[in-house]
């Protein structure tokens, strides 16, 4: 917790970061625009289940109340999420009074979401999660998932809704709301000298699995002599700040909270 409140004041870095990364160097680490667009956070439930609805209303309250600026302050130093608040959000829904609400993440993509040692559920969206139950008067039961599965999980029933570090490519069957986004980008110790993904010949690059699906889809690790994917984002930095690797893709808000 302390941690997250003294990355509070790296508000004015974040906002820097997140409108272009390319050719910056934070904290003793190059930053380099990776090519692959924004990479988007969703909530996402079966298609047809209200359950999207009264999560969406009851973040809008949590957005009216400051809630969502609060946690996102505390975590990144500035609210990045992208809807509007409306206090009066959850009038007219009929949501259950009470509920175990099943939540599936992936926990490779701390600080948005991930686990401790001990397995815990934590991160941002976590944080936000058990909120917006708090409001409903529900119980929260998070459950690591595989983010590349997000159909066939919410199809089954193992969860009731896939939130935390995850995004939505238009699976059928789902529907799902996006609330933030991100940049994908490149990390490198300022000695690598990566500037863009063609200086990835002849360096180690390291990911974690919340970005291995976009990352393949446009060929970067096959750019670097060797990529390793690793269990998370956090597990990537280290191993980059050991001198493991040579360079780390991730977004453009975990590189600015990993980097200072």
């Amino acid at each position: 917790m302390r941690g997250k409140r003294i990355f509070a004041t790296f508000t004015a870095l974040v906002l820097l970061l997140c409108i272009s990364a390319c050719g910056n160097t934070v904290g003793g680490y190059q930053q380099s625009g990776a090519g692959l667009g924004d990479r988007s956070f969703s909530i996402c439930c079966r298609e047809g289940d209200p359950l999207l609805d009264t999560l969406i209303a009851a973040l809008q309250v949590r957005k009216a109340d400051g809630t969502t600026a609060r946690l996102s302050g505390s975590w990144f130093g500035s609210d990045l999420t992208e809807f509007k608040g409306d206090a009066l959000a959850l009038s007219g829904i009929e949501a259950p009074a009470e509920r175990v609400l099943l939540l599936g993440y992936d926990e490779s993509a701390y600080p948005f979401a991930g686990s401790d040692e001990r397995g815990k559920p934590r991160g941002f969206e976590m944080e936000l999660a058990e909120s917006v139950c708090e409001l409903l008067g529900w119980e929260l039961r998070a459950l690591p998932i595989d983010p590349a599965q997000i159909q066939i999980e919410l199809a089954s029933g193992e969860v009731d809704v896939v939130w935390g570090g995850v995004s939505f490519d238009g699976a059928k069957g789902v529907r799902a709301m996006q609330y933030m986004r991100s940049e994908y980008v490149i990390v490198s110790r300022a000695e690598a000298a990566i500037r863009s993904v063609r200086g990835l010949q002849g360096k180690t690059l390291s990911y974690p699995p919340c970005v291995q699906k976009a990352a393949e889809e446009a060929g970067i690790p096959s750019a670097a002599e060797t990529a390793v994917k690793l269990a998370d984002t956090e597990a990537c930095f280290t191993a980059m700040k050991a001198g493991r690797c040579d360079a780390v893709l991730t977004d453009a808000v975990s590189a600015a909270y990993f980097s200072r």
